[in-house]
């Protein structure tokens, strides 16, 4: 992203809140793009607690494909066979690698399995050492953010501690009800938030596609192979001939 653009996206302009990917990965440029804007961190009781509930959630949201369509999900994803939404949706994956790894973003796969890991279990075996070491990422992201953001324009939020301080720094009111409690291991997150979305929708419409295709194509080939071998490959022989006689010529 540019400047240009943090500078389109400022909050003194319009009234916008950034959650989430992307905008956590951009929160400084848009911070200083925005002289006015207030900054929320949320933490967890410690980086333990965080890194085991994510562990946990990631573990959780790998399972929902089963086996093979952990397998088959990862195989379409490198053939291509997705979505144009789905395709800028894989280099954002890479600038999340950027961003948790920084350097060593290469050396490291968002998803390391290739055709040989067959289990979304294996694959999460494979992960687990990448997320443990996100403990680092997520101390020096708090560190960096208090560094940067005045007292005055950062509250530090634990859901843990309720309406009062949120809305305290943000100057509305307490709501009447409890706190949203979403995405949270075991919910059906991947379903909710990928596969009934429209980008899940036409990711899976395009991967259906693909496979279709690919089943025609192969039944294709089959069909001309098995009628070739009961004529004893005559039209593949006579290509090769003609194939012979012109570089001969």
């Amino acid at each position: 992203m540019g400047n240009a653009l943090f500078e389109k996206l400022s909050l003194n302009t319009i009234s916008m809140v950034f959650m989430d990917i992307p905008g956590n990965m951009y929160w400084e440029e848009l911070f200083h793009a925005s002289p006015n804007a207030k900054v929320i961190l949320t933490v967890r009781d410690n980086t333990e607690v965080w890194n085991r509930s994510m562990i946990s959630f990631m573990k959780k949201e790998s399972s929902k494909l089963g086996n093979p369509g952990s397998w088959l999900f990862n195989r379409f994803i490198e053939l291509g066979w997705t979505s144009p939404k789905m395709l800028k949706m894989q280099q954002l994956t890479k600038d999340i690698k950027r961003f948790f790894f920084g350097r060593f973003h290469s050396e490291v796969g968002w998803f390391p399995s290739d055709w040989r890991v067959f289990t979304w279990q294996r694959n999460h075996e494979l992960m687990l050492p990448r997320w443990q070491a996100m403990q680092d990422k997520y101390e020096a992201q708090i560190r960096r953010v208090k560094e940067i953001v005045p007292e005055e324009r950062l509250l530090v939020w634990n859901i843990k501690d309720g309406w009062e301080p949120l809305c305290k720094f943000l100057g509305k009111p307490v709501p009447d009800e409890a706190i949203p409690h979403d995405n949270k291991t075991g919910d059906e997150f991947l379903k909710k938030y990928l596969l009934e979305s429209d980008v899940g929708k036409e990711m899976v419409s395009f991967m259906k596609c693909h496979f279709m295709k690919f089943l025609f194509k192969t039944a294709l080939i089959t069909g001309v192979v098995i009628i070739e071998k009961k004529n004893d490959f005559r039209i593949t022989k006579s290509l090769l001939s003609a194939v012979r006689a012109k570089f001969q010529n």
